[in-house]
């Protein structure tokens, strides 16, 4: 349960505005100032095995403008490392890199840590007075990998990535 629009007036409207300016150059207007998070990093244990490889697909002509301005926007955002990986289509008509991690996958060691209990997470909400969310813009992007394994994927963190979950939702857990 929210605050009531007249709990929220007046002395708590005024420390939540004190707080949000004095805090203002971490929290990001936009997509373009978004920072990676620096409280984990994504480990990928494949032992001796070698890196995976795979051909490039061909992009029709007519979406190459368009995967360029895309590749362009992530390697400003310092997501990406220059490599191949296929695109497909959104249903806006945007596009999407996509890459077939289930070979990386076969070779990677499993994680074990399970999913939280969301009774449990809903119990430790009890007694609460304020709640806050959080928005993330491409979240698994905001986890950096280990240094190593940026030639397993050429993306920071993908989605698809098995115990990729598992370190998004660890990394949750630090604040």
């Amino acid at each position: 349960m929210l605050p009531s629009e007249q709990e929220s007036s007046g002395k708590h409207r005024s420390a939540l505005a004190a707080i949000l300016r004095e805090f203002s150059d971490v929290l990001p207007t936009s997509d373009e100032h978004l920072v990676q998070a620096s409280v984990v990093r994504h480990a990928i244990h494949t032992g001796d095995a070698k890196p995976v490889r795979c051909s490039p697909r061909r992009i029709p002509y007519h979406q190459r403008a368009q995967v360029e301005a895309l590749v362009g926007e992530m390697l400003r955002r310092d997501v990406v490392e220059p490599w191949e990986s296929p695109i497909v289509k959104k249903k806006d008509g945007s596009c999407r890199f996509c890459v077939d991690y289930r070979q990386l996958n076969n070779l990677t060691r499993k994680d074990a840590h399970p999913l939280p209990r969301i009774d449990d997470t809903l119990d430790a909400l009890v007694g609460a007075q304020w709640f806050s969310t959080l928005g993330l813009a491409s979240g698994y992007w905001q986890v950096e990998e280990e240094g190593q394994d940026w030639e397993k994927t050429a993306f920071i963190t993908p989605f698809g990535l098995c115990n990729a979950s598992a370190t998004f939702r660890g990394s949750w857990r630090q604040f």
